[in-house]
């Protein structure tokens, strides 16, 4: 039986795309739905928004796809329960047949993490032994997290790096491919080597890049 005619889920449908097939329709899909616009949506009050309610809304925007995140980004002093967000993980994925992206940190996160924003910018502008090797250790931490996605059910893995704003990127792009994008592409290899396809998200323009 041939895509055309098979009966395809969301979740095949995402896939086929990921794979650089046409799936026959514009996929939808976002990377963070805010909770204010689910209670508006489905007319709730209160802070915590039921993963029913989350559904019904996805369902209702026929969506494709759902991103479980795992961080909140560098800049957010909010971040994601580490078990609320597996357990969200599993729940897609028995319970829906939407794509189910984990969205995590990449390397650029990590050093922002471990040096703040400002030292991440500094540090990788003109990086010396050490803050190569924190980039290679906090790689190798981000590809063993995703396996573990990989293995808990996540369909693909987002890489959310904000590493740009309106104008250009933060550092040179000369200096990012020294710095910053051996360690994106070891981190991409690592999850392809498990199945997944990767997919890399950042703010701003990546236009020079």
């Amino acid at each position: 039986m041939s895509d055309t005619n098979a009966v395809r889920t969301p979740r095949d449908d995402v896939r086929l795309a990921l794979a650089g097939r046409w799936p026959g329709r514009m996929l939808r899909g976002e990377l963070v739905i805010d909770d204010g616009f689910l209670r508006d949506f489905v007319g709730l009050e209160g802070e915590a928004v039921p993963w029913s309610a989350r559904h019904a809304v996805l369902r209702r925007l026929h969506h494709d796809l759902v991103a479980v995140q795992f961080s909140a980004g560098w800049g957010s002093p909010d971040q994601p329960d580490a078990d609320d967000a597996v357990y969200l993980l599993e729940q897609w994925q028995t319970e829906t047949d939407l794509f189910v992206f984990a969205l995590m940190d990449g390397p650029f996160s990590a050093a922002a993490k471990a040096w703040s924003w400002e030292g991440a910018l500094r540090r990788l502008t003109a990086p010396g032994r050490a803050e190569l090797e924190m980039m290679a250790e906090a790689t190798v931490e981000l590809a063993e997290q995703a396996r573990s996605l990989a293995a808990r059910g996540a369909d693909g893995i987002l890489i959310g790096d904000d590493i740009a704003y309106r104008r250009s990127a933060y550092i040179n792009p000369a200096n990012l491919r020294k710095s910053y994008f051996p360690f994106l592409t070891l981190l991409v290899e690592s999850i392809h080597a498990v199945g997944l396809p990767a997919v890399f998200h950042s703010d701003g323009n990546l236009w020079g890049v």
